[in-house]
């Protein structure tokens, strides 16, 4: 077997899996709502302090940022993790933040559960 046919043989296989991996090709979505979660996902990456200060953000950003979960992960951690390194809403406030939706979102779950099983 030669290199270029190995080359189009792992191509080829790659292409297939892709297309076997896609949730449009699955039919468990639409193409609208993948490229809706898609964007959801890009921008909701975007609205965490991880890469930017919140300081620095648009203030609409800056909105979304304190109600995503992931900005008291990513501040806690960072407190943690570095040396003499603070978090910007407190330590203690993080924590409380997370548990708070943890609860709101297990009750939610808890009501929901039983629905959707029967």
């Amino acid at each position: 077997m030669t290199t270029e046919r190995l080359v189009e043989d792992l191509l080829t296989l790659w292409r297939q899996l892709r297309n076997l991996s896609s949730p449009v090709r699955r039919a468990e979505m639409a193409p609208e709502q993948y490229w809706l979660l898609r964007l959801l996902h890009r921008s909701g990456s975007l609205s965490i302090n991880a890469i930017y200060p919140i300081a620095i953000m648009p203030g609409w950003l800056q909105v979304i940022a304190h109600i995503n979960p992931l900005t008291y992960v990513v501040d806690g951690v960072r407190a943690l993790m570095l040396s003499g390194g603070s978090s910007e809403s407190g330590l203690g406030t993080d924590i409380v933040v997370l548990l708070a939706i943890t609860l709101i979102l297990a009750v939610i779950c808890a009501r929901l559960y039983p629905r959707i099983v029967q």
